[in-house]
């Protein structure tokens, strides 16, 4: 059965939704721009993939901060490597991705992320399909016993020509053969942030291979 995609982008329908999960658009938005800070405090000294790794650190740090506090009460968690933050009730777990220029913006083509992802992210996304709400009665019944919890992307894409930080808070369905994810259940599309382009220049853009479950291959020295 196809599945019908809902994308969000009128205020009210966005700060609607938001809500439904627990969430406001101001607290995810301060997240990530912790994260854009982070990346515009770095120069082109520093190592390559630092940026990126840097703003995606912050980012999830500001998550955090944010809601693992009264009155929100959310929880931090790791999953296999992925860093998470959890509802108090255990069913929506957020975490944090770089998104392409497709990010935060309605158009032909839905948004990918920037680095590919691995098992933990493959799981969550299974899950993700069986809960969604036009699903078989009985088959979402039957792994809603198991595992009720939807999994949350908040994508973060800086376009330094735009001059602008784009975000949206997505649910992830579909991965594609290098393992990016490209397809969304759900797309709640966030403000965007202006920022001074100028000072992000000679700043490497390029995500971090670190940036999912942590993968550390040890080889034997020769």
């Amino acid at each position: 059965m196809q599945l019908e995609r809902r994308v969000y982008k009128d205020v009210p329908d966005v700060d609607a939704r938001l809500a439904g999960l627990g969430l406001e658009q101001e607290l995810l938005l301060q997240a990530a721009q912790r994260g854009l800070a982070a990346f515009a405090a770095c120069t082109s000294h520093h190592p390559r993939n630092y940026p990126a790794l840097a703003s995606w650190a912050e980012t999830f740090r500001g998550l955090s901060d944010l809601l693992v506090v009264h009155p929100y009460r959310w929880t931090k968690l790791d999953d296999n490597g992925q860093p998470q933050v959890h509802s108090p009730s255990g069913l929506i777990a957020v975490t944090v991705a770089g998104g392409d220029s497709n990010t935060g913006r309605i158009g032909d083509a839905e948004p990918k992320t920037s680095a590919s992802k691995g098992d933990t992210t493959s799981r969550a996304m299974l899950m993700n399909a069986f809960l969604f709400p036009e699903m078989e009665a009985d088959a979402r019944a039957k792994l809603e016993q198991i595992n009720r919890r939807q999994t949350w992307f908040l994508l973060v894409h800086r376009d330094l020509v735009a001059g602008e930080m784009r975000c949206e808070l997505s649910m992830p369905i579909s991965m594609s053969e290098d393992r990016r994810i490209d397809g969304w259940a759900e797309r709640i599309l966030l403000r965007p942030t202006s920022f001074d382009a100028a000072l992000l220049q000679g700043i490497p853009d390029e995500p971090s291979p670190l940036t999912d479950e942590v993968k550390i291959e040890l080889k034997r020295r020769a």
